[in-house]
């Protein structure tokens, strides 16, 4: 399943397009990095993957972690396209 475009497009707006940014495909999604660290990516299977620092966020649901099988690394929070504004 590819990206969804409209979200990629709402998360683009809000991180902008500046120094530093840049844009790489990845798993079948679009993720943005800032100083090549990755930031925040539309998923290729919904939703959205958000990067934090460990204990920075709280544990991402089974439904909104289904990316990574269930099982996000300390500090991100698998967003379901619903939740996200």
């Amino acid at each position: 399943m590819a990206y969804d475009a409209e979200l990629a497009d709402r998360i683009r707006y809000l991180v902008g397009t500046g120094p530093g940014v840049t844009e790489k495909k990845m798993s079948g999604g679009l993720a943005f990095l800032i100083g090549g660290h990755m930031a925040i990516s539309a998923s290729g299977q919904g939703g959205a993957l958000v990067r934090g620092r460990p204990g920075g966020v709280r544990r991402p649901r089974p439904e909104d972690n289904r990316h990574r099988g269930g099982h996000g690394r300390p500090g991100d929070a698998g967003m379901a396209a619903r939740h996200l504004r």
